[in-house]
């Protein structure tokens, strides 16, 4: 029974991953498919860089949201911080390889934050920190990601050092590449001096 319970977990968790925020606001308040315009990516940053402030604030809280509750829910009802670690893995795999997407998604950052904040929210909240503080200077929202899946690393790490938890372990080591490998694009595009800058607009037209 419990190895039925937690496959179900993984499912639903994948599924609710799979949830794009960032097409559906898109689609509903301004009738355009986001991975039309911009960057192409369906994330918060390139909600912002499309529709503004308002609808990307809304992606961010639903992605973070996506992220945080299914892991969360699944370390309750299982009883294992284990299982709840796992599902928080597949809810990042869902958004980035997301089923109602045609297995194509984002680059996971916000919901691998809520996952975060749902295992180890020390962590969570000084890889969020970091991430913000590297945007604020440099304006590059893919540095500051990088940099906070840098730290998430190395924050499980010492915290697992220190005494605490070692089942978050797999998910803080697996999401950083997890990022790195879904902002490879990025990174080429900062090593060549192209990448765009937080606060740059695109137009739009709806479809």
């Amino acid at each position: 029974m419990t190895i039925l319970l937690d496959a179900a977990l993984l499912l639903v968790s994948y599924l609710l991953g799979s949830v794009p925020p960032a097409f559906l606001v898109g689609k509903w308040l301004a009738g355009i498919d986001i991975r039309r315009h911009g960057s192409g990516n369906v994330g918060a940053t390139n909600v912002l860089r499309t529709l503004g402030p308002g609808p990307s604030a809304l992606v961010f809280a639903l992605d973070f949201l996506k992220g945080f509750l299914p892991a969360w829910a699944a370390w309750q009802l299982s009883g294992s911080l284990l299982v709840g670690s796992l599902c928080g893995l597949a809810t990042v795999v869902g958004h980035n390889w997301s089923v109602f997407l045609r297995f194509t998604g984002g680059k996971g950052v916000t919901s691998s934050v809520g996952v975060l904040f749902a295992l180890l929210p020390v962590v969570g909240a000084v890889a969020l920190g970091t991430g913000l503080a590297v945007i604020a200077v440099t304006r590059f929202v893919s540095l500051g990601s990088l940099a906070g899946a840098v730290v998430t690393a190395i924050g499980a790490i010492l915290v697992w050092q220190l005494g605490g938890p070692a089942e978050p372990l797999a998910y803080c080591l697996i999401a950083p590449l997890l990022a790195f490998y879904r902002h490879r694009a990025n990174i080429a595009r900062l090593r060549s001096g192209t990448e765009s800058r937080i606060g740059q607009r695109v137009s739009v037209g709806r479809q």
